[in-house]
């Protein structure tokens, strides 16, 4: 899951209709006099970049300095009890970054006699795109299956299983309903039947690289996962699904996008705070009465009504379902009312007794604004509405008009592969710099344009978790832990992805807040205009 190592500067630059720029993140490596080796890895959508070092081959080491052309530098230190460490080599690792401003980058190296050396880049974010145009807007469709890899439910596939390291690449545009012009799709993509633990990415055909972003998380063999995805539509109309370590994928197609060339009514996102709009739990209940739903059970929400979102207006909802306290296995499925299937699409899915689950959610609404939610084994649900798109009635506007960014890296805290994160991990002790209990992480997205960025589609994973909680996305200064949730831990160690739309602040900044502690990685996929 590690970005690409390209040499020296951001590559890979296309053009997408008229709605935006495609471009990705690069990694450059080298050698200090000391030893110690580096990466300098620059991301686009923040406009930053991270630098990493490891004193494994190190000797006569003081500090290294990641620094900019305008004169802006953070210095890392290692020390043992509190002193230089001037001997080496020290297993340990380190990094830094800079996001004020500057669009060079490059690493110096200090020895023990205070003796600065350059030692990688510099690094430019020049290539960078710069976005603009109307974007584009959304057309929301019924849930429907456009890919099944397993033998005896095959759809848009031939072929033996899914191996390790393999992509499967998915006629998307053309198929489903979906027109050849389509810039993005928003599937819901499965993980079933996992070879071992491993993860799955989606990513434009032939732009998006490898590893270099995750949607999906299986922790277990056998085990079936799944995680919404918004992703630009690469060439020839497709979009790619890689799967590290193996596994049957399926991918269920709930709108896709199309370039705006003027203001639009219809199709445009628009943000609200969390809200809660359905809890079956007894103790808890929201719009609901009665016992947990059970085996074959459907729920009839009407979210616009209870979200007090405009009647009339709505043409679909992105909400956030969670699962909990599970009768048994089995999938949840969401569909406009009137309009379900049981068994066409799965939106949740769980693997055990007693599981807590959330996926987010794109659901076109009836005429009269509502939905069904269908349990197939039973199990408790939550629903949190986090916006809406507009119908053919709204107000003709370009706010909330959708741009698509191949998926990037834009947060990762853990030392090995940080990414805008000063993060560390010394020999013996651990990673002693994950967030820890109630801590927020800030993500500064300088590299996105502040006349239009209004919303961020995040993936948001947590990974080697501390204890069970959750993860919370927020504008940063309207962050209120506890309001809403993005991510379940189920237990220590756990990691677990979910997709995320989350509002910018001000500052073009979001947070990423954890209840007990865990690192945190998030990939951009695009942004609403705000």
């Amino acid at each position: 899951m590690n970005p690409r190592r390209i040499a020296f500067v951001v590559a890979l630059i296309m053009t997408v209709g008229s709605s935006a720029t495609f471009a990705s993140s690069g990694t450059t490596a080298g050698t200090g006099a000391s030893g110690a080796t580096y990466n300098l890895t620059v991301t686009c959508a923040t406009r930053s970049a991270t630098a990493k070092a490891s004193l494994r081959t190190a000797v006569d080491f003081s500090s290294f300095a990641i620094v900019d052309e305008l004169g802006h530098r953070d210095t890392r230190q290692f020390t043992i009890n509190g002193l230089p460490a001037t001997t080496g080599p020290q297993d340990w690792v380190t990094s830094a970054f800079l996001d004020q401003g500057g669009t060079t980058y490059r690493i110096d190296e200090s020895s023990p006699a205070g003796v600065g050396t350059p030692a990688v880049g510099p690094v430019s974010t020049s290539d960078c795109p710069t976005y603009g145009g109307f974007g584009a807007r959304f057309v929301a469709v019924t849930p429907k299956r456009i890919l099944d890899t397993r033998s005896a439910s095959a759809i848009g596939y031939t072929g033996p299983k899914p191996g390790a390291s393999t992509s499967v690449e998915v006629q998307v545009a053309g198929t489903g309903g979906i027109p050849t012009g389509a810039v993005a799709v928003a599937l819901n993509v499965t993980i079933t039947e996992a070879s071992q633990p491993g993860f799955a990415q989606v990513f434009p055909t032939g732009v998006g690289t490898p590893g270099a972003s995750s949607n999906i998380n299986a922790e277990a063999t056998g085990q079936t996962i799944a995680n919404s995805v918004i992703v630009p539509i690469g060439n020839s109309g497709r979009v790619t699904i890689f799967t590290s370590a193996g596994s049957h994928l399926l991918a269920d197609v709930s709108g896709y996008f199309v370039n705006a060339t003027a203001p639009v009514e219809q199709g445009r996102f628009v943000t609200v705070a969390p809200r809660r709009v359905l809890d079956t739990r007894a103790v808890s209940q929201i719009n609901y009465s009665g016992p947990t739903p059970g085996a074959g059970a459907t729920v009839l929400l009407n979210p616009v009504a209870a979200a007090g979102l405009p009647t009339g207006l709505v043409e679909a909802v992105a909400i956030n379902l969670t699962a909990t306290e599970a009768a048994a296995p089995g999938f949840v499925q969401v569909a406009p009312a009137g309009q379900l299937v049981p068994g066409a699409n799965s939106n949740v899915n769980l693997g055990k007794t007693g599981q807590t689950i959330p996926n987010m959610v794109i659901v076109p609404v009836s005429r009269s604004g509502e939905i069904e939610i269908f349990t197939q084994s039973g199990t408790n649900l939550i629903v949190d509405v986090l916006g809406w798109f507009t119908s053919i009635s709204a107000a003709t506007s370009t706010s909330g008009l959708y741009f698509p960014v191949v998926p990037e890296r834009v947060l990762d805290t853990r030392p090995d592969t940080a990414v805008n994160f000063a993060a560390e991990r010394r020999a013996g002790t651990g990673e002693t710099s994950k967030p820890g209990p109630a801590r927020a992480v800030d993500i500064f997205f300088d590299g996105l344009p502040s006349n239009q960025l209004g919303a961020v589609i995040l993936n948001v994973t947590a990974t080697e978790a501390t204890a069970a909680g959750f993860v919370q996305g927020a504008a940063r200064s309207a962050l209120v832990p506890g309001a809403s949730s993005n991510v379940n831990v189920e237990r220590a160690g756990q990691t677990i992805a979910n997709a995320a739309i989350l509002p910018v602040d001000q500052m073009r900044a979001v947070s990423i807040y954890t209840q007990n502690g865990t690192n945190l990685i998030a990939d951009i996929s695009g942004y609403f205009r705000r």
